[in-house]
Order: C-alpha cells, then structure tokens, then sequence
C-alpha cells in the first residue's frame, strides 16, 4: 500500500501541474476534503474541489507543482514540492499582480480505500504576499 499511496501524491502533483481538475478530483475518496490552510480555504468533495482549482489555475495560468518528496504508509503520507507561478488574476481575497511567485510547500495526506481522504497544504501566505507585491 505503501508504494501506491506515495503514487497517488506523484498523480496529485502531476495531475496540479497539468490543470486537470477531473483527473485530480478521481485521486479522492467521494467525500474527500483538500484544504489551503494559508488561505483557510477547504473544499469537500469533488464538485468543491474542482471549483477550487479550476479557480486558482484561472487566476495562476501556469501554475506547476514540482514535486521534490514524497513518503506514505498505510494511513497517512507526506509531500515536499515547489510551486511556480503568475499570479495574473485575483484569488481567495488577493488581486492579481501579474507577478510570479515561487514557494516552498508542504501536505499532510490521509488516506482510505486506496485513495486520498484529506490532503491538508501548507506554506508561507507571508512569503507569497512579498513575492507578489501585496506585501
């Protein structure tokens, strides 16, 4: 299971990275829930989630997610990534800047069933503000 839970973060990454909400949302259990923390933004469900990111790539059109680590076990996982972006449109309260951001980020993922229950992000909304001029 271990194998295929640290998989099921590689297709989250991957699957941010190429925009594709459906793919994504399929990686949750049904009743699934994906939070922003810095944001205090949580999504439950597919339909939520599909807004959210579809929303977020909107604002930031060349959003990626490289992932740098990922672990897991039975239950639980973890993931490292950097993601880039422009923020060129407004999001969650912050106008868009057209300038780009570069963060380091953190998840902690739950899991059930063979897919992701819970996937809670975290990283610096301070360092976002500064990097895209609302700061």
């Amino acid at each position: 299971m271990t194998a295929d839970h640290i998989r099921l973060i590689e297709q989250a990454a991957e699957f941010q990275t190429r925009h594709n909400s459906e793919a994504l949302a399929s990686l949750f259990a049904d009743d699934g829930v994906f939070e922003d923390i810095p944001f205090g933004a949580a999504a439950h469900g597919h339909t939520e989630m599909r807004t959210f990111w579809e929303e977020t790539w909107a604002a930031m059109p060349d959003f990626t997610m490289t992932l740098v680590s990922a672990l897991a076990d039975d239950r639980r996982g973890g993931a490292e990534w950097i993601m880039t972006a422009t923020q060129t449109g407004g999001f969650q309260d912050h106008p868009g800047t057209g300038k780009s951001f570069s963060l380091r980020a953190a998840a902690m993922v739950e899991f059930a069933d063979g897919r992701i229950r819970h996937w809670s992000d975290y990283w610096s909304l301070s360092d976002f503000k500064r990097q895209v001029g609302l700061a």
